[in-house]
């Protein structure tokens, strides 16, 4: 079988099968690879290293979304050296530091992208009830809406 040169819509499909994932997970999957592949060599090669660990390459993949390639480069290879004897939320302090002193309007875009990614998800259980959850939501509009379906509860 010829490898594709580029992965194609059905890509994520082929690790959902393999890993018996749901969609979701096999799509965060595929994408987390792919940028490790692609776009943040220098995490792949320490985490394939054994010097960071899986949780840690996916703080870099996360918090580097969206960053300029030049710019994600310089702070995964200013802080990979001693990335394996950080937490994860040492980590991503350290890098949102180093983001917002490269580039102060950074913290506003991420944001901005995040809220254009927001949903919601409903849930029905087999008891009856019923889970709703929100995802990407703005701060303020998140505290209305548990404080007006706590008061539904």
């Amino acid at each position: 079988m010829k490898k594709m040169p580029r992965p194609d819509k059905y890509s994520a499909d082929e690790i959902r099968a393999a890993l018996v994932l749901t969609r979701r997970a096999a799509e965060r999957e595929y994408v987390f690879a792919y940028d490790l592949s692609t776009r943040l060599a220098a995490v792949r090669h320490a985490l394939a290293a054994g010097t960071i660990d899986k949780a840690r390459a996916l703080v870099f993949h996360d918090w580097l979304e969206g960053v300029p390639d030049p710019l994600a480069h310089a702070v995964a290879g200013h802080l990979l050296p001693k990335a394996g004897a950080c937490t994860t939320s040492q980590l991503k302090d350290k890098i949102k530091t180093l983001l917002v002193a490269a580039d102060p309007q950074w913290a506003r875009r991420k944001y901005e992208r995040a809220l254009q990614r927001r949903r919601l998800e409903g849930m029905r259980h087999a008891d009856g009830t019923a889970t709703i959850t929100g995802h990407q939501l703005p701060v303020d509009q998140a505290a209305a809406a548990i404080a007006r379906v706590d008061a539904i509860a």
